[in-house]
């Protein structure tokens, strides 16, 4: 596969040549040409400021191209359903990069709370500390508790609900490295730091956990000197070129909107000091329907 990359190029450089079968034709700080994305490649990595990004998504899809953005897609709820409705019009496959879904520990704590390990799921508490943190709990939040249908929000706390009102806490607080965030269940509980990569708890048959991923660690540590990229990023790519978001966590395009619209909510909350509902949309992710799943039905 022959991608273009638009945006800032430092890790996607690297994470592309080391994928069996991809190929780095071209990469651009600016929007490209309608030539050169009919000319040179089969898929857009789009990695520019949000300001700017949905116009490069628009014009890669207009033009056929598969597309792997990072998430938000847009600036507004309104442009992220726009650009989704596009791809899913065109049948073009559009994702959102959300690498922390590849990591061992998530994979984990998911096939864990998949399993019933510790019961349904009763609500969920998690302290963040930077941008790219929260953005990584709040995909998480959806994963394990299903899609969020309001937010309510201070300046350092939020809360999250599903449509069974059951309730996901973040605050946001200066110390933590990476997020950490724990899962409640009727029969037990599950801490995922994923700063050290740590997953810990008791399940519901009265057994304590404790798994740190050393070898994952040192294996992610070879990833960066060995390709100058994130083991987590090199797997998402791959799921991209193979296509398999049935059989693994990859975000769809309605992923990142979905993100986009929480995000606008949080913050309209904080002015309006209320709870903000939120739109329904108008499919169901796969990684949504693997939530579902999670909880033990199918929507």
């Amino acid at each position: 596969m022959r991608f273009l990359i638009v945006g800032a190029a430092d890790e996607y450089r690297s994470v592309v040549p080391s994928i069996p079968g991809c190929r780095l034709v071209g990469e651009t700080s600016s929007s490209p040409s309608a030539t050169s994305l009919r000319r040179e490649c089969d898929a857009v990595i789009v990695a520019m400021p949000l300001s700017q990004r949905a116009e490069v998504v628009r014009a890669a899809l207009v033009e056929g191209k598969s597309v792997l953005a990072e998430a938000p897609l847009a600036e507004g709820p309104d442009e992220s359903r726009a650009l989704c409705e596009l791809a899913d019009a065109r049948r073009i496959p559009l994702h959102v990069t959300l690498p922390h879904r590849f990591e061992p520990p998530v994979a984990r704590v998911l096939r864990w709370v998949q399993d019933g390990a510790i019961g349904p799921i009763v609500g969920l508490r998690a302290e963040v500390g930077s941008p790219h943190d929260h953005l990584a709990t709040l995909d998480l939040a959806r994963l394990l508790l299903g899609e969020i249908v309001a937010c309510e929000a201070q300046e350092t706390f939020a809360l999250l609900r599903n449509a069974e009102r059951v309730a996901a806490e973040v605050r946001r607080v200066d110390w933590v490295e990476g997020p950490i965030i724990d899962v409640l269940g009727q029969g037990g509980y599950l801490r995922l730091a994923m700063g050290p990569w740590l997953v810990s708890g008791k399940l519901a048959n009265g057994r304590r956990v404790r798994h740190a991923h050393r070898r994952a660690l040192l294996a992610e540590c070879w990833s960066r000197l060995r390709h100058g990229c994130s083991g987590a990023l090199r797997r998402e790519l791959t799921a991209f070129c193979a296509a398999r978001s049935a059989e693994v966590p990859l975000a769809s395009g309605w992923d990142g909107c979905r993100l986009g619209e929480v995000l606008a909510a949080l913050e309209s909350s904080r002015w309006v000091d209320a709870e903000v509902p939120l739109r329904p949309l108008p499919v169901t992710p796969p990684s949504a329907r693997k939530a579902n799943l999670v909880r033990g039905r199918e929507e």
